[in-house]
């Protein structure tokens, strides 16, 4: 079947261990790309740290941020989409978790701005190793505005402890995604990587059936399932594996180029 549009995955997919393209991988998508096949990153990530890999790969189109809560339009760097939750909301679920575990540290994403009332570098996400908040101040200073994202980092029992206290809790109200031991992120109830490539498809005027979907974490799950064709790289999780139409051999980068190659659209 004909592939017009390929998602694909950051972190665990498409970056290598060490946050990298594989060279011939990111060849391969640029000229894909040239070729009028629109290749989406689709990420967890804020804009801001998807930015460097949109720019290596010469890309224009739509990208997926936040898994799913934000459609970003990286060359005018302006919202496509936006489905924020309520700051009244976040600002509960901040005060439910501490009760509950009061030195849980809580980051806010609005757009593509970080807000938070303390860091501490044994917790980190990989996009607060290279950037800095835009404002640290009480949580609540944030909450007067939606909010895109929620962030809990904590040791790993007390993240699994307040996935299932929230995920009860709150289950009309938020999505919830754990692909680290020490983070739990928290979006808009309907926001999901799968409703976002639909969203991008249809603005593409493309067919699911003529889509292809790469990634490795349970965050990607829908997405995979809800596209045409399916590649799970093979450092992928289990869940992932067992619905991919195809496992590569390798595992990351390396993969895609291969997933690339297996359904014949590059050497």
């Amino acid at each position: 079947m004909p592939i017009r549009l390929i998602a694909i995955d950051l972190d665990g997919t498409l970056l290598t261990e060490d946050k990298q393209i594989h060279p011939p991988t990111a060849q391969a998508l640029r000229s894909l790309s040239a070729q009028g096949i629109k290749v989406i990153l689709a990420s967890a990530r804020p804009p801001r740290s998807v930015r460097p890999f949109y720019n290596e790969l010469a890309l224009d189109t739509l990208q997926i941020n936040y898994n799913g809560s934000l459609i970003y339009h990286e060359p005018s760097q302006t919202p496509f989409y936006h489905q924020p939750m309520p700051g009244h909301l976040v600002l509960r679920i901040v005060s439910h978790a501490r009760t509950l575990y009061p030195s849980v540290l809580a980051s806010l994403e609005v757009l593509d701005h970080w807000y938070t009332d303390h860091v501490d570098s044994d917790y980190l996400t990989e996009t607060a190793r290279h950037f800095q908040p835009d404002s640290i101040a009480p949580i609540h200073t944030f909450c007067d505005q939606p909010i895109t994202k929620l962030m809990f980092l904590a040791p790993l029992s007390t993240i699994l402890s307040l996935e299932q206290t929230l995920k009860f809790a709150y289950p009309d109200h938020i999505t919830l995604t754990r692909c680290d031991d020490h983070l739990l992120q928290i979006m808009h109830h309907s926001a999901s990587k799968a409703a976002a490539l639909k969203m991008i498809a249809n603005h593409y005027r493309i067919q699911m059936s003529d889509t292809l979907a790469i990634g490795d974490a349970p965050n990607d799950l829908e997405m995979l399932q809800s596209a045409g064709l399916s590649v799970a790289v093979a450092n992928a999780h289990d869940s992932i594996k067992a619905i991919a139409h195809h496992t590569t051999q390798f595992p990351t980068s390396q993969g895609v180029l291969a997933a690339l190659q297996h359904f014949g659209l590059c050497d």
